[in-house]
């Protein structure tokens, strides 16, 4: 009755209330389902790749080898040389004295020169006169090669060509390829090639993680973390630096 202090009951169509229960139902049972993480294990597996953490820190080798010298009328054929691999780089010195001083380092106290005293030259070297010479695996994917013949002997050179300021080359030999042997280094043959080959991988790592910033608008997904977005990202630049490497 209309006097009774109660409201009418509010008429609704069938097909309108029906929507609305569907709709209550949908709200209560709705989840919020993770997806699962991005495996790049897997992927780099699956493209028969090798994963390597980029931030794991670099083995630093230096000691002395032999270098061949390119020029053909020299009477000395080869040049007693302190190498020093770092930071993706074939450094090489007259001898240790010219890479750094004994005694020159900070404060009143004289000290030979540890290896993060040879580090911090080697960052420096390309502005340093007395720097003989420089291999950097930055600019130009390498390859390194043992010698068949000699135990003591293995070589670098360039994939196909060395790019511009990837050597110090003075007659810019872009095909050059250079040879080293380890007799009476001390150090062992296999041990530098190792270093080297190491360097080589992540000189063509750190030239394939710069294209990342063509590929990354595929990664927009807000289920991906940033970190997975970036990792997935090196993976698709490595795996296009390598189909072209391929094609040619």
């Amino acid at each position: 009755a209309a006097g009774d202090g109660h409201c009418p009951s509010r008429l609704v169509a069938p097909e309108q209330r029906n929507r609305e229960l569907t709709l209550e139902a949908s709200k209560r049972s709705a989840i919020t389902i993770a997806p699962p993480p991005l495996n790049l294990e897997a992927l780099v597996a699956g493209a028969g790749l090798n994963f390597t953490d980029p931030d794991l820190e670099l083995p630093v080798l230096y000691g002395y080898m032999y270098k061949k010298s390119p020029g053909k009328f020299r009477i000395k054929a080869w040049d007693w040389r302190f190498f020093v691999i770092c930071d993706c780089k074939v450094i090489w010195w007259k001898d240790k004295e010219s890479c750094i001083p004994e005694g020159r380092s900070p404060g009143p106290v004289r000290r030979r020169a540890s290896t993060d005293d040879i580090i911090a030259e080697c960052a420096e070297a390309e502005r340093n006169p007395r720097m003989r010479g420089m291999i950097n695996f930055n600019v130009s994917p390498a390859q390194i090669q043992a010698n068949a013949m000699k135990s003591s002997v293995f070589t670098v050179g360039p994939m196909e060509s060395w790019a511009e300021g990837a050597t110090t080359d003075k007659d810019q030999d872009d095909k050059r390829v250079y040879t080293f042997d380890v007799t009476s280094s001390g150090i062992p043959r296999d041990k530098w090639m190792n270093t080297i080959s190491r360097h080589i991988n992540e000189g063509r790592d750190r030239y394939d993680r710069k294209s990342t910033s063509a590929v990354s608008e595929y990664w927009e997904d807000d289920t991906i973390s940033a970190d997975q977005a970036a990792a997935a990202a090196r993976l698709v630049a490595r795996l296009e630096a390598r189909r072209a490497r391929n094609a040619v």
